[in-house]
């Protein structure tokens, strides 16, 4: 990646801790119940979703660690995959952390009405220290559109463009 492939970046919020492991590289995995074109760098918001805070002390988490409206990572979207049987879907599930112990046809039944979860492949991915406080998120795979976003945008690229030369 050059500093110039950069600038067609994008962002997806995630609730909860999920975004902090993807950052740390242990979820390469994300589940979306929708695929998209886009692939490149991504950054990591993390969104301020409640729904699956019960996670952070069964993943050994503290909140603060994962930050609500934060910008806390980056990596590259590289791939989808449609879980549409249960063997691709057991034959990922480490890389995805599903939680639950629910079978294929349940998960696909309850949580992606009927249809196939989809599988948001990450590599390469960056953990911020410090993160980017106070960006509010959008949905999907999202550019900047107000201030606030555009300001964590530009914060997160500065970033991402020193680690690029400090390799190259």
């Amino acid at each position: 990646m050059t500093a110039r492939s950069i600038h067609n970046v994008r962002a997806l919020s995630i609730a909860g801790p999920f975004a902090r492991l993807i950052a740390e590289g242990s979820k390469e995995i994300e589940l979306r119940s929708w695929t998209t074109n886009f692939r490149g760098l991504v950054l990591l918001h993390s969104s301020t979703c409640r729904d699956y805070d019960a996670y952070f002390p069964i993943l050994e988490m503290h909140p603060d660690e994962c930050p609500k409206s934060a910008i806390i990572g980056a990596a590259i979207l590289t791939d989808c995959i449609a879980y549409t049987t249960p063997q691709l879907w057991n034959r990922d599930r480490e890389h995805h952390c599903w939680m639950g112990d629910e079978s294929y046809a349940t998960i696909r039944h309850d949580y992606y009405n009927g249809n196939p979860p989809i599988g948001h492949v990450f590599e390469h991915p960056i953990l911020f220290e410090p993160f980017i406080l106070d960006v509010p998120g959008a949905f999907k795979y999202w550019q900047p559109n107000n201030p606030r976003q555009q300001a964590g945008f530009d914060r997160a690229l500065a970033i991402v463009e020193e680690l690029i030369e400090k390799i190259c």
